[in-house]
């Protein structure tokens, strides 16, 4: 491994994995009931071939076009995201998690550090104004397009199933930020292994269901791999994850050892460790040869 690559990436999809269903609980907000008047109409789209994430974003639009929702607003959003409220214990989890990897003395003493991203299907907007943003490096979701009076138009950026590959790319290469929005083709160009600053079993993917499956199958076959965790609320255990066959559900619980906290804990810390030692193996070695060991 290249001695600059000394981050250990830990990926989290966001709804039913670090928080309740945002969409749903929204639309809920609105006064609707989320399967009956909002899911089930989107599934109808889905039947007819649209794209989930699609099919949802534009029903929305549609809704709020046609009166059966209020007029959405940005504003909205990003009220709305700023009640909403994590799972219990996932921002001291977070912030514990830093705090134990940075104090770690090997890791310390070889300079490797953790970054914390979400990919999301979900609303952008609702995402970027929870809470526990600002402990991201940074949040990828989808993006509605705005009207004059800032009512959502139409879908601006879609996150489907496989659309989600594109992201941990795009941490394998560093692209982040504003040049992964304003340059999209950049994930493209070719770089080598090594000048790769994240390579894929430094990434720990978390997710829930079956559009995490596609980034679990893509880190569960490289080589070597990387660490992907299957999350479930309430034991629902999706047959995305029987099909993808790799690993043992955890309960999504941020506050008890043995649960999601702790085995996420433990695969940082791991990689983290094992990272740091090949980094001072290598010192070690170059050193040796300077001085003539």
């Amino acid at each position: 491994m290249a001695v600059s690559q000394r981050e250990i990436s830990l990926i989290f999809d966001f709804d039913e994995t670090l928080t309740e269903d945002s969409t749903a609980a929204f639309v809920k907000s609105r006064g609707l009931d989320p399967q009956k008047d909002f899911y089930e109409l989107a599934a109808e789209r889905v039947a007819n071939g649209w794209d989930p994430p699609l099919a949802y974003l534009t029903l929305m639009c549609d809704m709020t076009k046609d009166g059966r929702l209020q007029p959405i607003r940005r504003s909205d959003f990003l009220d709305f995201g700023r009640k909403l409220k994590p799972y219990p214990g996932v921002q001291s989890f977070l912030r514990g998690l830093r705090k134990k990897f940075e104090a770690d003395a090997l890791i310390k003493e070889a300079e490797v550090s953790l970054a914390y991203y979400i990919i999301s299907g979900g609303i952008g907007d609702i995402i970027r104004s929870v809470s526990i943003v600002d402990d991201f490096k940074e949040v990828w979701a989808c993006e509605f397009d705005y009207d004059a009076y800032q009512v959502v138009s139409r879908p601006k950026a879609v996150i489907t199933f496989s659309e989600k590959t594109k992201f941990l790319f795009y941490i394998n290469k560093g692209i982040t930020g504003p040049q992964s929005r304003q340059t999209p083709y950049a994930v493209n160009v070719e770089l080598k292994p090594e000048d790769r600053p994240v390579p894929f079993c430094n990434m720990i993917y978390v997710g829930d269901g079956p559009s995490d499956v596609p980034c679990m199958s893509l880190l569960n076959s490289s080589m070597p791999p990387g660490r992907s965790i299957l999350v479930v609320a309430d034991q629902k255990i999706h047959k995305s994850w029987e099909l993808l066959g790799r690993g043992r559900p955890v309960p999504c619980d941020y506050k008890k050892k043995g649960h999601a906290r702790q085995v996420i804990e433990d695969a940082v810390l791991t990689r983290g460790r094992a990272v740091a030692d090949g980094i001072l193996q290598e010192r070690r070695a170059n050193l040796g040869r300077k001085v003539g060991y």
